[in-house]
This record gives structure tokens, sequence and C-alpha cells, in this order.
């Protein structure tokens, strides 16, 4: 008597193999489109931002010390091609909490804005003091001035 065997014929499980290693590069493919995908949007965006920060310009045209009321103004003047604001003021490297006005107001091209906040350190009578001051896309401007 014939010894039958029943099970997959050779052809079938190619074609299930086949199936499945096709199925798995699909996957692959698709999953490494969307990382090149998200990186390029990434560096396109950094790209815009570091052309952005190029073209962004503004000045400190004067700083006003103010000892009865205990602030510092400061008036800002935008000469670059793009609206900015200021979002970060360090007097000697100390960060101001504390801001009046001006802080994350758009200083328009061509436009002058106040910023007013109080001093994080003690301001003493004929001092030099550092004053950076940074904008939202991170460009900073380091200015010197005597109480």
């Amino acid at each position: 008597m014939l010894n039958r065997r029943r099970g997959i014929s050779e052809i079938i499980g190619s074609l299930v193999v086949l199936l499945i290693v096709s199925t798995l590069g699909t996957y692959l493919y698709n999953h490494t489109l969307s990382i090149i995908s998200y990186e390029q949007n990434a560096l396109e965006l950094e790209m815009t931002t570091a052309a952005n920060r190029a073209q962004e310009r503004f000045r400190v045209i004067s700083i006003a010390w103010n000892s009865a009321y205990d602030r510092i103004n400061i008036t800002a003047f935008n000469y670059g091609e793009y609206e900015t604001e200021v979002s970060d003021v360090y007097v000697n490297n100390v960060r101001v909490l504390n801001f009046y006005e001006g802080r994350y107001e758009v200083i328009g091209i061509k436009g002058l804005k106040k910023i007013s906040f109080e001093p994080p350190i003690i301001v003493q009578p004929d001092l030099l003091y550092e004053i950076v001051i940074v904008s939202q896309r991170g460009v900073s401007n380091v200015y010197t001035a005597v109480s």
C-alpha cells in the first residue's frame, strides 16, 4: 500500500512564505518612508528658523533706570525683516522674572517697543551692568549700561 502523506504542498508553502516576506517588506518600507518624511520636515523647519533668525534684527535704543519704582525701562527698535518678540531678559546673567510690559508683545517691522521690568538683582548707582535681551526665535543681543 502506498504511503500517503497529507500536508501542504511545496508550492502553497512557498506562497505563504512569500506573502509573509512581502507583508513585512511593505511594512518596513512604509515605516522607513514615514521616518524619512519626519526627519525631512524637521530639517526644513530648522533651516527656516535659522533663515528667520538671520533676518531678525533689533537694537536697544535706550535703557532707563527708575530707582523710585525699582524698574528698568528699555526701548527696543526692530530693524529686521520680521516681526519679533522679546521672550527673556537677563541682567548680569540673572533672568528677569517680573515684567511690567513688553514681554511677548510683537515689535513690528521698523517699530519701537517699551520693555519694562523689575531688576532681578539690586541695582546700585554708578555701576556697570550687562543686559542680555533674547527674542522668541533665540536671537540675543548684549548691552552694557551704567545705572
